[in-house]
């Protein structure tokens, strides 16, 4: 059986949200997906070094232009466990730690998405929507 790449597990995520400076704005889910995908295409997962401390993200979540990948019940991808994944989306990045949330908390081990291209244009489009 062919493993599910993590770009794929996110593409199963059954909410997603944008937040800017701690504001939600809302967007289809799909157009999000669609937007993420052409940023995130040939990329490939590898282990993060990040490892997240709730309080931490949390006030680190105040600032800046977030997306948090929601799914209905547990789930896990390099065997570890998470209900969300929160991406913390910066221009000029070639790649995300994406923060396990399991047990209402963004703590532990981060697993990490290289990109084959600059965030940027998915940044701009992102900040365009608040």
């Amino acid at each position: 059986m062919e493993e599910i790449t993590l770009l794929e597990k996110l593409n199963t995520a059954e909410k997603i949200t944008l937040t800017i400076d701690n504001k939600i704005v809302y967007l289809n889910k799909d157009e999000i997906l669609d937007e993420f995908n052409n940023m995130a295409e040939d990329s490939y997962f590898s282990p993060a070094l990040g490892v997240s401390l709730d309080n931490l993200t949390r006030e680190e979540k105040k600032e800046g232009v977030w997306l948090e990948f929601f799914y209905s019940e547990e789930t896990k991808f390099a065997e570890l466990p998470f209900t969300s994944l929160l991406v913390h989306i910066q221009p000029k990045f070639y790649g995300f730690n994406l923060i396990r949330c399991f047990n209402e908390k963004y703590e532990g081990r981060c697993l990490y998405l290289n990109l084959s291209k600059l965030s940027t244009q998915f940044y701009n489009y992102l900040i365009s929507k608040k």
